[in-house]
């Protein structure tokens, strides 16, 4: 029988209360990306850099399987996860433990999904960035528009993640496009969280040369946003939006 071995690289493993609310969850962080954004403070691993210490995947169920009495869900972070989706071992280790947690989802939803890689999840985070991360533009924003569609048809748990810099209105040029998307209504039931990137005081990102956003711009953007979909949401915003400030330091150490 053909020894297939899975060429995916997990990163590390770490326990979480903040990554899947309400589920304490474990997150694992698989190596590889396809964006390089300035502000990514997971670079080593996007770059899926040689020196990053990797566990196999029979080693994280080992860690799942002496956690699974503490957990709900377990969530699959990166890098970029969907970059793996083809792989046949990880493919498996996803089905066999969305029988036991539920699983989540962080993604770029840049790369065309396969729908029976977005059934395995019970919730979706995709993270939008200014529209000039983006290698084509509005050709790779098509293309989460329609991993929108995938994700509303298989999960149960949406979450639109915006992460600020200093690059307001390239953001916005992604937001409104994405925001704009007809299957974004409130019958799906989106979760819209904006984040304000912090630099950390020690340690690396992949891109120093950026700026953090003032508090002003945060707070017009999210009024932007709001105004963007108060006829859709109606009076439920509040339910809908949340301002996170994470510190990136905290973020490395979940």
């Amino acid at each position: 029988m053909e020894d297939i071995r899975s060429m995916v690289n997990i990163a590390n493993i770490f326990s979480t209360l903040v990554d899947f609310p309400p589920y304490p969850s474990m997150i694992i962080f698989t190596c590889g990306c396809n964006l390089r954004c300035k502000y990514c403070y997971n670079w080593a691993i996007a770059k899926d850099m040689s020196e990053v210490h990797s566990y196999s995947l029979d080693e994280v169920n080992s860690i799942l399987d002496r956690v699974s009495s503490y957990i709900d869900g377990l969530v699959i972070s990166g890098g970029e996860p969907s970059i793996h989706q083809s792989d046949y071992e990880f493919r498996h280790f996803l089905c066999s433990n969305s029988k036991r947690f539920l699983l989540k989802l962080d993604s770029n939803a840049t790369i065309p999904y396969n729908p029976n890689f977005i059934d395995l999840f019970f919730g979706v985070s995709i993270t939008i960035k200014p529209i000039t991360y983006y290698p084509n533009r509005y050709n790779t924003l098509d293309i989460i528009r329609d991993n929108i569609d995938i994700i509303n048809r298989s999960c149960s748990y949406k979450e639109l993640r915006i992460t600020v810099t200093d690059e307001i209105d390239e953001l916005i040029a992604s937001c409104s496009y994405i925001l704009n998307h007809k299957h974004f209504n409130k019958d799906n039931n989106w979760k819209i969280t904006i984040n304000k990137a912090i630099k950390p005081e020690s340690g690396t990102l992949m891109n120093d040369k950026w700026h953090e956003c003032s508090y002003s711009d945060l707070e017009n953007l999210s009024n932007y946003i709001k105004n963007k979909i108060g006829d859709i949401y109606n009076n439920k915003l509040d339910d809908n939006i949340t301002i996170v400030n994470h510190n990136m330091e905290d973020m490395i150490a979940v």
